[in-house]
């Protein structure tokens, strides 16, 4: 870069398009040759540290407008944080109205009633907390003391599990440009204790459906034998997916229980579909109702009423999930070469989880006490018997009818009937237990 001595005395410098401040070929004049040498010496050393720190001129022009106007630069992360919550691209929306958008997205993204009445429910809380508040306006803090108000655990952690998709959507739809769950952690959950039964309580449980309670007989063989979980067996509402007597495959070798992706419980992998060999004893058992159709168990809206009168007949203490866990245990106490893998396989769980909570101190004689309990020879019943006997039962034929007549009403009223199946306590405990049966892999987002 060079300076020129103008016919009229003065001295010009022709400042290059790229490097002058703004943007275009520019000329300086000065009256001076000491004045143009140090304007070019001052521009070159500027040309030098914009080489090393790659700002350009059109930058540093900002940079200036920036300092000029705000004074303190440190002041820009909050500038821009509060630009973005608030930037002219955003499409504002209540939270109140968000919330209603998103469930409605929901109910056609999700088939299982149970997951929808939740997303409801604790979405719900969240835009009574912020009512008619911009969406954008919501802060981490705001959200934070949101979740603070639910007790540790996982309660707090179904709400955030809701609130993380919900955002997600809303950054898809410009409803917001932050969303402040990605700086929240998740909340920690207490690792369940996974609670079993012994053999001798467990042969009490059978021995007293047997006789008094025969209508559970079914969950406790395909629960306590081969690792059903509540909800692939017990219906939480009317239109759920559970275990049919056409899912237990008598003619294969052996018997296999199949249980179908709309009735496993919902994960990550790429199928939860499974199939399940029955031992010689779990055969034994189910034999006595071997039907074609129909659900394997019958008892739904009652189920947690007769649970309470079988185990205080059989004097055993009530523990959740028990039967599945025990099951599992037993298993791997059985095979101990192999039993990590099928177990896992068969349980519809993965491997490090079995390994992690199931991974039981257990005896082989033990499991062999286990899966060698036989039905009463007394109690014995035919298939066809006892399939009746279900099938007569007050509680069924009532069930049965409900069923029919509610198939004849409108979509909406039979939804509206399906929430009203399970008293709400009952329905929050049951959706409490299926947080704590999550191996890690959680229903799709």
């Amino acid at each position: 870069m060079k300076f020129v001595h103008r016919p009229d005395g003065r001295y010009e410098v022709r400042v290059p398009r790229k490097v002058s401040a703004s943007g275009k070929r520019e000329s300086k004049y000065f009256q001076t040759k000491a004045d143009a040498e140090g304007f070019i010496r001052r521009l070159q050393a500027d040309q030098r540290e914009h080489g090393r720190q790659a700002i350009t001129a059109t930058e540093r022009r900002w940079i200036g407008y920036l300092r000029e106007r705000i004074g303190d630069l440190s002041l820009l992360p909050e500038i821009v944080n509060f630009w973005k919550r608030s930037g002219e691209h955003l499409q504002p929306i209540a939270t109140k109205d968000a919330v209603r958008a998103y469930i409605g997205f929901c109910d056609g993204e999700y088939s299982n009633r149970g997951t929808l009445a939740d997303i409801s429910f604790r979405l719900q809380g969240f835009a009574d907390r912020f009512g008619s508040r911009p969406l954008h306006e919501i802060t981490v803090t705001d959200v934070e003391t949101f979740l603070a108000m639910f007790k540790h655990g996982w309660n707090r952690w179904s709400y955030d599990k809701r609130l993380r998709p919900f955002y997600k959507v809303a950054k898809r739809r410009r409803w917001v440009s932050v969303n402040p769950l990605e700086d929240l952690p998740k909340p920690k959950t207490p690792t369940p204790e996974r609670q079993i039964y012994s053999p001798e309580e467990f042969q009490r449980l059978l021995h007293t459906a047997q006789t008094d309670y025969p209508l559970l007989l079914p969950y406790l063989i395909l629960a306590g034998f081969c690792f059903l979980r509540r909800a692939e067996l017990v219906r939480q509402y009317l239109t759920d997916a559970v275990l049919q007597w056409s899912d237990v495959l008598w003619t294969d070798k052996p018997p296999q229980i199949h249980v179908r992706a709309a009735v496993a419980k919902t994960t990550r992998r790429k199928t939860n579909e499974r199939l399940i060999p029955m031992s010689s004893t779990a055969q034994a058992w189910l034999s006595q109702f071997r039907n074609e159709t129909g659900d394997c168990v019958t008892v739904h809206g009652h189920f947690n009423d007769m649970w309470k009168e079988l185990t205080d007949a059989a004097k055993v203490p009530r523990v959740d999930n028990a039967l599945r866990h025990s099951s599992i245990s037993y298993s791997l106490a059985a095979n101990p070469l192999h039993g990590l893998a099928l177990t896992a396989q068969w349980a519809g769980n993965s491997e490090p989880t079995i390994r992690q909570h199931y991974l039981k101190l257990l005896k082989p004689a033990e499991a062999e006490k286990w899966f060698q309990i036989r039905p009463l020879v007394r109690g014995l019943r035919g298939p066809k018997a006892a399939a009746q006997a279900l099938a007569e039962h007050p509680w069924a034929k009532e069930m049965t009818q409900l069923q029919a007549e509610i198939q004849k009403l409108p979509l909406e009223e039979r939804q509206r009937l399906e929430e009203q199946f399970l008293d709400p306590e009952d329905r929050q405990r049951l959706e409490e237990l299926e947080e704590e049966e999550s191996d890690g892999l959680d229903e799709r987002d």
